[in-house]
């Protein structure tokens, strides 16, 4: 193996980071399967280990992947998961393997092919030395020994777990274009769902026409507060600081990263004929030609591997926060002061309740994580992704519901 990895001279860029694809991965839940509804791709029942595209999980192939994702966070962020208190709570490994399982499965569905020049590859860039470039044998048997080794792992457990990466990395491209791990009858049902049209008929009696008959005492309207005060309670706030790490300034370091994927032109050129001319339109509804179809694809493609760049910036910047949380945890925001020192710009939301904050663009999840927040736990265990950005939050001050003052 090893004399193998020494005639090999070529690199394989790969991003060793433990994140979820944003542009196609829904939250899964254990028990639940996909949000929102729907038949899941991967679904699990107490008692068993899961299935996933219709086939059980066996006991064997469930572990091995739970060993997988536990390997996973480890080569992201250089400790076990149990290691210490910030592991464990970033460590979810129900949540973490599902997560695998489901990315492993749908580069296997998409059929993507990894040679043993790319397993290769992986492992000479991730232990090259950084000034000569040349693999460090000796760096490479110290870490089979005093980690794999002593963690329970085998040199062919890390070569199983390359291979799936580098798989998954592939798998992280074709995810930035948009829709294209989606299959027609999953579309479909999912259009259905959404845009379903109802016909009914309605008789509108407008309030409006009959105000010029209502008189307005200031009695009258103490005693109207009076008997629907319920109407005027504020419901439970919460008001945060945050970071954002917005995709957008990640665009100059994807570009470069682009650059060296030789095989970028034929996996546009794939996602072009699988979703075929007319998925392509311009702003008149017409098809696009071929040329301008790819170049929107590889925006798309950009944009994915920019928020994926993001994210692993904000993982970072959410590690340190709870390093910090952890030595100091007397409810203290450490947020605003930990962003200044590494030069970020933090912000705080106004007091905001399950309509979401005013101001920002960010999906509900933001909303829920939010609201869930104590001054126990005043950091979410993730960053929470936006559509252009991703967000790393803290708690500031909770707001317990009260009525309005007449």
């Amino acid at each position: 193996m090893l004399a193998h990895i020494r005639r090999h001279q070529k690199w394989l860029f790969v991003v060793i980071a433990g994140l979820t694809i944003i542009s196609f991965v829904y939250f899964l839940d254990p028990t639940t399967g996909r949000r929102g509804g729907g038949r899941s791709i991967l679904s699990r029942r107490a008692g068993d280990f899961g299935s996933i595209n219709g086939r059980t999980l066996s006991e064997e192939e469930f572990s091995q992947m739970k060993r997988e994702a536990r390997l996973r966070f480890f080569i992201s962020y250089g400790r076990w998961p149990e290691e210490d208190d910030t592991s464990r709570q970033m460590f979810d490994a129900d949540r973490q393997t599902l997560e695998w399982i489901f990315l492993v499965e749908k580069a296997n569905e998409l059929d993507i092919q990894v040679s043993e020049d790319a397993v290769t590859d992986w492992i000479a860039n991730a232990f090259r030395d950084r000034t000569s470039g040349a693999f460090r044998v000796e760096a490479y048997q110290n870490f089979l020994q005093q980690q794999l080794r002593q963690h329970g792992y085998s040199e062919a457990d890390l070569l199983r777990f390359v291979r799936h990466q580098v798989a998954v990395q592939h798998l992280s491209l074709l995810a930035g274009l948009s829709g294209g791990l989606v299959t027609p009858r999953e579309a479909e049902a999912l259009y259905r769902q959404e845009n379903e049209q109802l016909s009914t008929e309605i008789v509108l009696f407008s309030a409006s026409n009959y105000l010029a008959g209502v008189t307005v005492t200031p009695d009258a309207l103490s005693q109207y507060y009076s008997k629907n005060m319920a109407q005027y309670r504020l419901p439970d706030r919460v008001q945060v600081s945050y970071v954002k790490f917005d995709a957008t300034n990640f665009l100059a370091e994807v570009d470069q990263t682009l650059a060296q994927q030789t095989n970028l032109t034929q996996l546009l050129d794939r996602q072009y004929q699988q979703r075929g001319p007319d998925s392509f339109k311009d702003a008149e509804g017409k098809a696009l030609p071929r040329d301008a179809a790819i170049q929107k694809l590889k925006e798309e493609v950009r944009m994915g591997q920019a928020m994926n760049s993001a994210n692993k910036k904000a993982f970072e910047f959410l590690e340190k926060l709870y390093d910090v949380h952890q030595k100091q945890p007397n409810g203290t925001n450490h947020l605003e002061k930990l962003a200044a020192e590494a030069g970020l710009q933090p912000a705080v939301t106004e007091p905001f309740s399950r309509e979401g904050p005013k101001g920002l663009k960010v999906p509900e999840l933001f909303t829920q994580v939010a609201l869930a927040l104590t001054p126990e736990q005043p950091i979410p265990s993730e960053p929470l992704p936006g559509p252009d950005a991703v967000y790393v939050i803290a708690l500031t001050k909770r707001f317990p519901s009260e009525v309005e003052p007449f």
